[in-house]
């Protein structure tokens, strides 16, 4: 399993960031926070959760091991998948949690 990786960032399409790490180039699906500071030609470090289903293998960038395991804990929730579980976080990790905390659907 991907947990980490760090690399040059080759390109950057919306959510989507391609990062090359000793020649192999690996796609990731990341969250505002790691695409804020992630732009073409800079090197990167990104916490990374390998989703592995039966049809396919994806993988989700992260900018801290905190945010990585929000998102695992958040997709953990019945009938949250990855894609809706990266969407939240783009409220910000602290936010999102105090939202939960406070129960607060908006």
């Amino acid at each position: 399993m991907i947990g980490y990786i760090a690399g040059e960032v080759l390109t950057k399409q919306e959510r989507n960031l391609l990062v090359n790490v000793g020649g192999i180039g690996y796609e990731l699906t990341c969250t505002d926070s790691v695409l804020s500071h992630a732009n073409t030609g800079i090197r990167v470090e990104i916490f990374v959760h390998t989703h592995v289903r039966e049809d396919q293998l994806k993988l989700f960038g992260f900018v801290s091991q905190k945010e990585k395991e929000l998102f695992i804990k958040i997709t953990g929730v019945s009938g949250i998948g990855p894609k809706t579980g990266i969407e939240m976080l783009a409220v910000g990790a602290m936010t999102l949690l105090r939202s939960i905390a406070t129960a607060d659907t908006t």
